[in-house]
This record gives C-alpha cells, sequence and structure tokens, in this order.
C-alpha cells in the first residue's frame, strides 16, 4: 500500500467555498480550490481540513451555516468557545494519532483575519448574534448591498489569533501559516513553502 508521508491540516472553506459566510463565496474560489488539491497531490502532501466551527455553531443554533460576517466578539457573544474547545481536542487527537502512524506533519493553515482561524490578527465587527439570526432566515433575499454593509460594519483589527488558533497554539507546537484570501494563490504557495519547509 502507497502512502504520502507527509501531511498538512487546513481550513475547510479552502477546499470547500460554499461553507464561507455569504458574500465571500465567489466563483474563482472553486478553482483556487482545485489548484490547492493538485499543488499539495502533486508535491506528495495529504492534506486534512479540521471542522469550521462557524459553519457547526450556526448549524446548531440556527439550522443554517448561512452566515453574515461577524467579528470574534460576535462568535464569542453567540457561544462558540466550547465548539472551539472540542475542534481543537479532534485536532490535537488526530494530530497525535497521524504522529504515531509515522506520517510527518508539515503544519496547519488557518485564514487571515478569520474570528475563529485567524493567525497573529482577526477581527471584531459592529455585527451582533441577533444579526445573523434574522439573516439566516431568508440569506437568499439579502441584498447585496446589505451584504457589503456587514462586511464592513464597525470592522475593528486587532492583534490576537481567531479564537480556534489561540486554543490550537496552546496545546501544539507546529508551523501555522494564515492563508491571505486578498493575494494570489502563487503568493500564498510561496509563503506556505517557506513556513513548512518541506523541500
Amino acid at each position: 500500500m502507497y502512502r504520502f508521508k507527509k501531511c498538512i491540516f487546513i481550513a475547510p472553506c479552502l477546499l470547500f467555498p460554499h461553507i464561507a459566510a455569504v458574500g465571500y463565496c465567489k466563483r474563482e474560489d472553486y478553482d483556487i480550490a482545485v489548484e490547492l488539491l493538485k499543488y499539495f497531490y502533486k508535491n506528495e502532501i495529504n492534506i486534512i481540513p479540521y471542522p469550521c466551527p462557524e459553519k457547526i455553531l450556526c448549524e446548531k443554533k440556527i439550522k443554517s451555516f448561512a452566515r453574515i460576517s461577524g467579528g470574534k466578539n460576535t462568535y464569542l457573544d453567540f457561544g462558540i468557545k466550547e465548539i472551539a474547545k472540542e475542534i481543537t481536542n479532534q485536532i490535537i487527537d488526530e494530530y497525535k494519532v497521524t504522529k504515531n502512524m509515522g506520517f510527518e506533519v508539515l503544519g496547519i493553515i488557518g485564514i487571515k483575519n478569520s474570528p475563529t482561524c485567524g493567525i497573529g490578527t482577526t477581527k471584531n465587527r459592529g455585527t451582533s448574534v441577533e444579526d445573523i439570526k434574522k439573516f439566516a432566515k431568508n440569506w437568499r433575499e439579502i441584498p447585496k448591498e446589505k451584504i457589503e454593509f456587514f462586511k464592513n460594519y464597525k470592522v475593528e483589527e486587532i492583534k490576537e489569533d481567531g479564537i480556534l488558533f489561540e486554543l490550537l497554539k496552546e496545546k501544539i507546537s507546529i508551523p501555522f501559516y494564515a492563508y491571505d484570501k486578498g493575494k494570489s494563490l502563487e503568493k500564498n504557495i510561496r509563503e506556505i513553502e517557506k513556513i513548512i519547509n518541506y523541500q
């Protein structure tokens, strides 16, 4: 049996763009997902997507993962901490099992400024829990202007990790990289290569 010997954990929205917040899934994101798969498999690296805390929280509380933009503060108010703890433990367990099986774990890829998966920086927003609940019910009818409004509503960038990655960094010592959707795929890959240093 042949298996690639290296693995990397990756934010699920990079491979499954449809789970991102409303207004953040674009057609080109699917092309990026395909190219990321090609890149990692070409370089013989297994991909391990971890669960999305925001998606799981919203599915539990509002029976939908269609959500407007929320900040770290919004999700803490919404009660995401316990879900983040569960996912942290799940990632740690999978990391240990993977290492014990003889695989090399290269690192973990989050998302720049994400409320849960940001690394070094994240954002607070004016969006409330009630806003998320309200717009989850009729997300297909939300006007584009309203979506853009919440994407930019009282945004404050803060020098903190996202909720999930705060917990992960306390328990695991591997390279962390924040994928920057504002940069090209090629630039992100070059920076990932520097951090995981697998070549």
